[in-house]
């Protein structure tokens, strides 16, 4: 009796590997390459990355470009800034309720800003209401 259920549970266990086990390799081979690999590893090797961020000077400045470009530069990020107050006015006190909103606890996911530029950049476009 013990040795018939066993051959049954066998055969059933095998069966449902038979279904299953095909649909999760073309699953796997559907994804897309720049999906390969693990989440859980691609937190670590981030957290080994050390943080940076860029001031103003070095904003512009990031490529080594020369001074009029700089120049330019600045000019051309000052327009943007300002078209983005003039054509966009809700967008900060939206912005600001939002935070004002955002779970803050580390079990809960928070709004988050990955650049290397998230601290001048984003006082550029606060500059003036």
């Amino acid at each position: 009796m013990t040795q018939t259920l066993l051959i049954v549970f066998i055969l059933l266990a095998a069966t449902w590997l038979a279904v299953k086990a095909p649909a999760r390799v073309r699953l796997s081979r559907a994804k897309h390459r720049s999906l390969a690999g693990h989440a859980r590893i691609a937190k670590r090797v981030a957290r080994l990355i050390p943080f940076y961020d860029f001031d103003e000077s070095a904003f512009f400045d990031v490529d080594g470009a020369p001074g009029e470009v700089r120049a330019a530069r600045e000019q051309g990020f000052e327009r943007l800034a300002q078209l983005f107050r003039q054509n966009r006015p809700h967008s900060r006190s939206a912005l600001s309720e939002l935070k004002a909103r955002a779970p803050t606890s580390p079990s809960s996911p928070a709004i988050a800003c990955r650049s290397s530029f998230p601290v001048w950049c984003g006082s550029g476009f606060r500059r003036a209401s």
